[in-house]
């Protein structure tokens, strides 16, 4: 064996690198850590909605396919018991009704409590539309049904009549109509039907009193009696149909005439072969269908007072009164559109003699107007007839 002594190993002394207060911190690290404790949870009670029913359910078209649905529900219930809402959609076919397709929104409320969506739908379309409110708990009764088509595109207004009817006087209306549309008419007929009747009077050649463009004087109708009108016009290759209605006056005295806020006046005199006229052609009037003429004679020797009622059409304004017409009182002309009369002139006296009503009456004698007593009364005024 070898002389050397076996020493053994001594470990040397590691010097720690860190200040006191790193020291400080790593102690630190051995202390227990204490969990707080998880807050319980609350329970929250969802109310029961089952009797609650949406209403005044209201559906508008808006663009393309879009349509804006609105709707109220009780005052009483509060907006944070409803989670939201869900909308039935059902599509209605020619002979069938498709099954309800549900939607679920949460829906938007302003400040009238009133809430509102708006839904994109299939083009061509008629839809049924109920809303009814849902929560956690329940769901709400829903609402009456709303109906609304969606065309989806803009259409072009093609073959359709529109009617319109208003009188003229207790007897007589004028009935109107326009075609709607690129299409031409082959022709129009019209029928009638009074009011708690059952059967239509087509309008014959003989009540026609007066027959424009597209308009036509109907006569020989029932004072204060309500009319229900009907049109009826073959375009091209289909037939289209339109109603109105109006109610006669049940007398005379009932105002018709919208009245104008120009004033129309008339012109009389005499042509070259010595016949009275009564003329209108300088009248401005927008959009007038014809004009009502109504003339009061006076027969000769004596004869009994007449009125006569005459429809003229537009293009028509001036009347001739032969050498051998009796005595003319008066000419009253009134411009009428589809809507009625409108406006009116009158003058009087267009021929007139001793016997006419509208002539100015003599100066009764100083006998006549002497007092019974005192001195006569001087006549002083002079008369014409114009």
């Amino acid at each position: 064996m070898s002389d050397r002594k076996y020493k053994p190993r001594t470990s040397k002394k590691r010097k720690f690198c860190g200040n006191q207060h790193t020291r400080k911190i790593l102690g630190t690290i051995r202390s227990v850590v204490v969990p707080t404790p998880k807050p319980k949870k609350q329970e929250i009670t969802v109310p029961d909605i089952s009797n609650v029913q949406v209403k005044n359910l209201d559906a508008e078209y808006l663009e393309g396919t879009k349509v804006f649905l609105s709707w109220n529900i009780a005052s009483n219930i509060t907006p944070s018991a409803i989670e939201g809402f869900r909308i039935m959609l059902s599509i209605f076919n020619r002979r069938s009704k498709t099954e309800d397709s549900v939607e679920e929104t949460t829906a938007v409320r302003d400040d009238k409590g009133r809430y509102s969506t708006t839904l994109i739908l299939k083009r061509a379309s008629k839809y049924e539309i109920k809303v009814k409110p849902y929560n956690k708990q329940s769901e709400g009764q829903a609402s009456e049904p709303a109906y609304i088509y969606v065309s989806g595109k803009k259409h072009g207004i093609t073959g359709h009549i529109s009617v319109l009817a208003a009188s003229l006087s207790t007897d007589a209306a004028v009935v109107s109509y326009e075609i709607l549309g690129d299409k031409n008419e082959s022709f129009v007929n019209f029928f009638y039907l009074k009011k708690n009747e059952t059967v239509w009077t087509q309008v014959s050649k003989d009540s026609i009193a007066f027959r424009g463009e597209n308009s036509v004087v109907l006569t020989g109708l029932q004072p204060g009696t309500i009319y229900y009108v009907f049109a009826k016009g073959w375009l091209q290759m289909h037939y289209r149909t339109s109603f109105t209605s109006m109610e006669l006056p049940a007398s005379d005295t009932t105002i018709l005439n919208r009245g104008l806020d120009e004033e129309l006046s008339l012109k009389k005199g005499k042509n070259e072969k010595g016949d009275d006229f009564v003329d209108w052609s300088d009248w401005k009037i927008q959009d007038v269908e014809g004009y009502k003429v109504t003339v009061t004679y006076n027969g000769k020797n004596g004869s009994s007072r007449r009125t006569e009622v005459k429809y003229l059409p537009k293009p028509e304004t001036k009347l001739v009164f032969g050498s051998n017409t009796d005595t003319v009182d008066s000419v009253k002309v009134e411009p009428f559109d589809v809507y009625g009369l409108k406006g009116v002139a009158k003058v009087e006296c267009v021929r007139c003699d001793s016997t006419s009503f509208t002539d100015p009456p003599l100066p009764p004698s100083k006998a006549e107007r002497a007092p019974a007593h005192g001195p006569p009364i001087v006549e002083r005024a002079e008369h014409s007839l114009k």
